[in-house]
């Protein structure tokens, strides 16, 4: 087909969806009947804001969502079945830095339309440095192979294209609209797309489009991947997330904080001046041991927090290879998926294994003997798997000490209520830390039979609310002995599932009187800051941060902000997990059913905070137990005698976790003695960057 004869279909499907009644959707209010008072009209009162709050605001209800859903499937089958087979042959021919510098070509010869969508909006200046780049990176930097207006001089990309002029114009969005491959997003987009490939270079060199596309495809690849096997509804994550990168960049706000950094340099004010951060003292009758953190400056518990996102694999971005290809070396690259059937006819229940490293050799080249046989089987907090950034760069830790990796998802996963359906859904201790000890016994023997481990020394780590788990089955492998595990260590676990409930709860209400715009408006200035400053690649085991990370900290420094960011992880790790079991076998307590149109069904599941969900969902699972009973038994309080009683039990914390509460606290400390590691400062895991406290956790395996 004919590139006009493309253009033609996507304008006719367009139109075709906005006249069909697409572009009633948004948020403009109905004009009231003739003659109706308004003055005396109670307005109606605010909705809470949550997750699906947020993105209806940006982009409407989603009435096309079948369509849409439709059409996001064909894109599905496109990655898995031809974009996967055709990028593992590519990627193996040609290294990274060659398709690298290969997209570096293909978007300078994108520079007339960034820089004609500048011109019709007035962005005066973003026009000439467009022209500029493309004056540079043509002549110095070879064709565009290389990009020495960024580099060397700093002339930062607007990445302008005409659906950013259209909406500078004042033109609304219409409804969301998708076509198979296609980046857009909504009707607006989807013609300004027209435009770009009009004002494209690369239109009018044949068959420079397709390369393009395979080029694009395998770089957008892993991120893929992630979208697929994180999310129990594909087309709802690509939704939000697409949504949020397509808000930033209608804002300018990677080109504007670009600038704003060159700013400060210029001025003297970047890199930020250090503030001094004295060492903390042990609170007097402390009584676990103490381990100071230098350098980590002030903030709130929850802002600590974000700083797990510094703690990621060092080896998982191979610099010659991409993901796709057979010569790559990244570590998630490297695990095996194994899958168990833990429930007749239902989805198979995948661990993620990672083999113990291959031993060197010596100085005269002889293989080096292997060493003894140890497994460390981790267990993720809330929503974690073994591609989350935590748990991965965990299992890293661990393997490159010495221990094979065997990672199994959290109990509060779609994954693990659709494996097990018809089981009741998790956040009882007691059940979820024996389902749990089940499936590593599974894991265990599946992995002897595939002849991937022999008898291997266990031992078992969790964090968050997998420490918890952890922490459960040292309780019940000391009446039953079935895993034979040598030790056990807890990092940042809860003491009290209903003070953290209720913690949590607190962070997804701390925006509840403030308008959805200004709730978005902080939203994404912590994104952006997050994603241009916390995506550098720290050095093994950091304490003090780059200047990049702390411009980005500092821009991030709202607490409110903060609380609600954590708010919005804890809800949305229960709304997969309750939209999972809702699918496969009904939940009377919702009223929205599962069909092709699910913004009703996450309108309502989003709603539902943890406390609503312990006392109306869970207890609905266990109808002979009283609330009480069951809260009590989710409590570590009931685990006291194991826990004082364990010497092979470790737990690492952080002094100011907010999920702790003072009582909490003294109990931990009172209780395990010097078994429990206090760090002076980290949240709730911010602390896993710190060389000392990684070296804390191989003590503690160690011992």
């Amino acid at each position: 087909m004919k590139r006009r004869h493309i253009f033609l279909l996507f304008l006719f499907l367009a139109g075709l969806c906005l006249f069909s009644g697409c572009q009633s959707c948004g948020t403009a209010q109905e004009t009231p009947p003739p003659g109706e008072n308004t003055q005396q009209t109670k307005p109606p009162p605010r909705e809470k804001i949550t997750l699906s709050v947020l993105e209806n605001h940006l982009a409407g209800p989603d009435p096309c969502e079948p369509f849409n859903r439709s059409m996001f499937a064909v894109t599905s089958v496109l990655m898995d079945y031809l974009a996967d087979p055709l990028g593992r042959i590519y990627t193996t021919i040609f290294p990274r830095p060659f398709i690298e510098h290969f997209n570096n070509l293909c978007v300078n010869l994108e520079f007339p339309a960034r820089a004609v969508s500048c011109l019709i909006r007035a962005e005066w200046k973003g026009a000439g440095r467009e022209t500029l780049r493309f004056l540079l990176n043509i002549t110095v930097g070879i064709a565009g192979f290389f990009d020495p207006a960024e580099h060397w001089w700093r002339i930062h990309s607007t990445d302008s294209d005409f659906g950013q002029a259209f909406a500078a114009w004042g033109i609304g969005p219409g409804c969301t609209f998708m076509l198979p491959g296609s980046p857009t997003l909504n009707v607006r987009d989807t013609v300004g797309l027209l435009f770009d490939i009009a004002f494209d270079l690369k239109t009018y060199i044949p068959y420079s489009g397709w390369a393009t596309a395979l080029n694009r495809m395998v770089i957008a690849h892993r991120a893929y991947q992630q979208v697929v096997e994180g999310s129990n509804d594909r087309y709802k994550t690509f939704r939000q997330l697409a949504l949020l990168g397509r808000e930033l960049k209608l804002r300018m706000w990677t080109y504007r904080y670009r600038y704003r950094i060159d700013q400060l340099t210029e001025e003297g004010h970047y890199p930020p001046p250090l503030q001094p951060s004295p060492r903390v003292a042990p609170p007097p009758d402390l009584q676990g041991r103490w381990l100071d953190l230098p350098e980590y400056g002030p903030g709130t518990p929850v802002l600590d927090s974000l700083r797990t996102v510094l703690f990621r694999a060092q080896t998982d971005d191979d610099f010659w290879y991409m993901r796709l290809s057979v010569f790559n070396s990244d570590f998630s690259g490297k695990r095996y998926k194994r899958k168990l059937a833990l429930a007749p006819d239902r989805p198979k229940f995948v661990c993620s294994f990672w083999p113990s490293p291959v031993p060197g050799k010596d100085r005269e080249g002889k293989p080096l003997p292997p060493p003894p046989e140890r497994l460390a089987v981790l267990l993720p907090g809330i929503g974690g798997t073994a591609l989350s950034s935590t748990a991965l760069a965990l299992a890293e830790l661990l393997n490159g000490n010495g221990f094979a990796v065997l990672v199994i998802d959290s109990t509060f996963t779609w994954q693990f209520v659709s494996a097990r359906s018809g089981s009741r859904l998790p956040g009882f201790l007691p059940a979820d830390a024996d389902a749990v000890r089940k499936i590593i016994l599974l894991a265990l023997n599946d992995l002897k039979e595939a002849k991937l481990i022999s008898a291997p020394e266990l031992s078992l780590v969790g964090y968050s609310f997998g420490g918890m788990h952890t922490l459960k089955i040292a309780e019940l492998e000391k009446r039953d002995e079935r895993l034979g595990i040598r030790n056990y260590l807890a990092v940042n676990p809860p003491v009290s599932l209903q003070y953290a409930a209720r913690q949590a709860d607190r962070l997804a209400d701390s925006m509840a009187e403030k308008s959805p715009d200004e709730v978005l408006d902080r939203l994404l200035g912590a994104a952006g800051a997050i994603v241009n400053g916390f995506s550098a690649v720290l050095p093994p085991y950091a304490a003090s941060l780059p200047e990049n990370v702390k411009f980005a900290y500092r821009m991030t420094g709202d607490p409110v902000t903060a609380d609600f960011l954590a708010g919005l992880y804890f809800r949305s790790s229960v709304r997969g997990m309750l939209f999972a079991a809702h699918r496969d076998r009904g939940l009377i307590s919702l009223d929205a059913p599962v069909n092709f149109s699910k913004n009703k069904l996450y309108l309502e599941l989003d709603r539902i905070s943890f406390t609503e969900y312990a006392e109306k969902y869970l207890a609905n699972e266990y109808p002979g137990v009283p609330k009480k009973t069951l809260f009590e038994k989710s409590d570590l309080h009931s685990l006291e005698r194991t826990l004082r009683n364990r010497q092979d039990i470790c737990v690492i914390h952080s002094i100011n976790d907010f999920l702790l509460s003072e009582q909490d606290r003294k109990f931990l400390d009172r209780v395990l003695g010097e078994r429990i590691i206090w760090t002076s400062r980290g949240g709730h895991l911010g602390h896993l960057y710190y060389r000392s406290v990684q070296q804390k956790i191989i003590e503690c395996l160690n011992r």
